[in-house]
């Protein structure tokens, strides 16, 4: 109850600070706060002082979670006054701070925050978010790596300073040199300026090396200035973190990416036995069938892997053989309960690697959740059909999101005959999600087929179907079929609509 009355009030915030600060201060055992000020332009600094000054209070404070993204008045001022305020807050064990596009913070800000939180010893987890705060510059960067040294306490830690334009390599190094010092971390998450290099890459690996209990690593490099330098050093320091869990890894847009760094990166995988969760974006990149080859050595030796996400949007080089590589190894990994496999705008792609990853699928028996994105491949009903049919197998699916739009897709309701069939077979089936924008063959008689099986999956609780405008359709048959579905207790939403 009393939970339900602190997000009211949270809800109201822009029409009654006030009322918000002077309940908080009643609340002297809340040990957890989450609060949106996100896009406020209401007094950000004068809230950012009071709310500090209301947080002083709550001495069992354990958590803060606080979202000031695009308050763009917000200033130094207003994030000195806050830090100062948590001090003395000595219980406080995770802080997250979204402080995203405010663009008057500078380095002095960051400089206070830094000076508050390396006092806070009892720190285990730290989340800032500066993206786009482009007067942040390595030094404050190098003074606030600095400050978070002394938390040995720190298993996790969360930064994000992409867009950051006056960050560069030195910035970086600044910090990998005082990350290598928190030994007990478990969690690393960094986004940093699109205008890092192999330098700190190199450099970032080498501290990783030293921090040998991390089970999870979140790295974003989507810039075209890392080249098979740094994935051949990321290589060499996966290897030695033989307690990861789980990995995801950014290269969009890394041009420069060949074979050579991809099978170095490759080795390193066959040595992590313990890896249950990978996710790796390729988007954009030069890569070719040879280079997914290489990267497929080590991804079927991955015989414990419950999740993986590989995405190569625009990877135009790509052909039906990078498919069956990826096919190898679905073979073998059969323990994945939840797998993404992203061809956005991957012409190359036919009927033959898309019939490969369908077998398979057919094995993964345990599969909970399937994300297949084939927008603008070149299928037509033949391959599409051998998905339907292996829908039929995965009993267990929970989670089913298929985009197959696009002008070059040759779906009929052919297709839609033999994916309602496959689901029939699919009760305990949670959330579709389908897309067939640009599909030009598809009729109302193959949606009508598709709603008539959806009716009789009791199971589902979220249903998300996009299909083009000129489908004849009626708008009234349209809204008729969201409310059937909406009457349902268990149905938590529903989205069924036309898209030019």
């Amino acid at each position: 109850m009393l939970n339900d009355r602190f997000q009211l009030l949270i809800e109201r915030i822009e029409r009654s600070p006030k009322k918000l600060y002077k309940s908080l201060r009643r609340l002297s055992s809340l040990k957890s706060i989450s609060l949106d000020f996100k896009q406020s332009e209401k007094n950000p600094n004068e809230n950012l002082k009071k709310l500090g000054q209301s947080l002083k209070l709550l001495s069992s404070l354990q958590s803060i979670d606080l979202n000031f993204g695009r308050c763009k008045n917000i200033t130094d001022e207003g994030l000195t006054n806050f830090s100062e305020s948590l001090r003395k807050s000595n219980f406080l064990r995770s802080i997250k701070l979204n402080f995203e596009s405010c663009e008057k913070i500078t380095d002095k800000g960051l400089t206070n925050l830094s000076e508050t939180l390396k006092i806070l010893s009892s720190l285990q987890s730290i989340n800032l978010d500066f993206q786009s705060c482009n007067r942040i510059t390595n030094i404050g960067l190098k003074i606030f790596s600095e400050g978070i040294n002394n938390l040995v306490s720190l298993r996790s830690i969360s930064l994000n300073f992409d867009f950051c334009k006056k960050i560069t390599d030195r910035g970086l190094n600044y910090l990998s040199k005082n990350l290598q010092g928190l030994t007990f971390l478990q969690s690393v998450d960094l986004h940093m300026n699109f205008a890092i290099t192999d330098e700190s890459v190199k450099n970032l690996t080498k501290s990783l090396r030293k921090t040998t209990l991390l089970q999870s690593i979140n790295i974003d490099f989507a810039t075209n200035n890392i080249t098979d330098v740094s994935l051949t050093s990321l290589g060499k320091g996966l290897k030695i973190l033989t307690s990861l869990q789980s990995i995801k890894i950014d290269f969009s847009a890394c041009q420069e990416i060949t074979n050579k760094g991809l099978k170095d990166l490759s080795e390193a995988f066959k040595l992590l036995s313990s890896l249950q969760s990978i996710n790796l974006i390729f988007d954009q990149c030069n890569l070719t069938d040879k280079c997914v080859k290489s990267l497929n050595e080590g991804l079927k030796s991955l015989v414990f892997l419950k999740s993986m996400t590989l995405a190569f949007s625009m990877c135009k080089n790509l052909t039906d053989e990078t498919l069956k590589y990826l096919g190898e190894s679905l073979q073998r990994l059969t323990s994945l309960d939840s797998i993404n496999l992203i061809f956005r705008g991957n012409s190359q792609i036919t009927d033959e690697g898309l019939k490969i990853i369908t077998e398979g699928l057919k094995n993964l028996i345990s599969l909970q959740s399937i994300n297949l994105n084939l927008y603008s491949s070149d299928i037509t009903n033949q391959g599409l059909n051998t998905l339907g049919i292996a829908l039929k197998r995965l009993s267990s699916l929970r989670n089913l999101s298929l985009n197959l739009s696009g002008f070059l897709l040759q779906m009929t309701d052919e297709f839609l005959n033999h994916l309602s069939e496959g689901l029939q077979r699919l009760t305990s089936l949670r959330s579709i999600d389908l897309e067939f924008l640009y599909c030009r063959k598809i009729t109302v008689q193959g949606l009508n087929t598709l709603a008539e099986v959806l009716k009789g999956l009791h199971s589902l609780e979220h249903i998300r179907i996009v299909f083009p405008e000129y489908v004849g359709i009626q708008k009234e048959r349209l809204d008729g079929l969201c409310q059937y579905f909406k009457k349902f207790d268990f149905m938590k939403s529903v989205q069924i609509y036309k898209d030019s």
